[in-house]
C-alpha cells in the first residue's frame, strides 16, 4: 500500500508501508503553471515535468530516469503513459468521495485510490494495488501528474 500526503500547494511525500519512498517538490510560477521534480530518498531525481492548465492542459516530461521510458498519451483531454507497449491511465473522480478512482494498464485494473481527507487544508491519498506489478512506480507517477491538474486550482 502507498500513502501519498500533501498540503495545498506544498510538496508531496509518497510512502510505502509508512517508509518515505519519494518527494515531490513543487513549485508555482504565476501564470505559467507548476513545475514538478520528483527526487527518491536518496535526492536522486527520477522525474521533472511542468503542467500549466487554463483553457488548454499543458503537460511536458523535462527530464526522466527511469528503467522504461515514458511517453505521455492524450485521449479527449485525459493524460496517460505508454510505457514498454501498456498503457497505464487513472480515472478520477470528478467531485470529492472516499474512493476517488483507479488505475489501469491495458484496461485490467491494477490500483483502487481513495481519498482518506474529503475536506480540509491537507491531502491523502491511499493507493492500494490488487497485486505486485513491476509499473507500480509509473502509476504513481501518473497519479502525481493527474493530482496536479485537480489541484492547480
Amino acid at each position: 500500500m502507498y500513502r501519498i500526503a500533501a498540503n495545498f500547494y506544498k510538496d508531496f511525500y509518497i510512502y510505502e508501508d509508512d517508509i518515505l519512498l519519494m518527494t515531490a517538490k513543487r513549485k508555482y510560477i504565476w501564470f505559467a503553471g507548476v513545475r514538478v521534480k520528483v527526487f527518491l530518498v536518496n535526492d536522486k531525481l527520477l522525474l521533472a515535468y511542468r503542467y500549466f492548465s487554463f483553457f488548454y492542459t499543458f503537460l511536458k516530461i523535462k527530464y526522466q530516469n527511469l528503467p522504461y521510458e515514458v511517453q505521455i498519451d492524450r485521449k479527449w483531454g485525459n493524460i496517460a503513459f505508454k510505457v514498454n507497449n501498456h498503457r497505464i491511465y487513472c480515472n478520477l473522480s470528478s467531485l470529492p468521495h472516499r474512493k476517488m478512482g483507479q488505475i489501469k494498464i491495458d484496461g485490467k485494473e491494477v490500483a483502487i485510490i481513495t481519498n482518506k481527507k474529503i475536506f480540509g487544508s491537507s491531502l491523502e491519498f491511499k493507493l492500494e494495488f490488487v497485486e505486485k506489478s513491476e509499473f507500480e512506480i509509473y502509476c504513481i507517477l501518473l497519479f502525481l501528474m493527474n493530482i496536479s491538474a485537480v489541484e492547480s486550482f
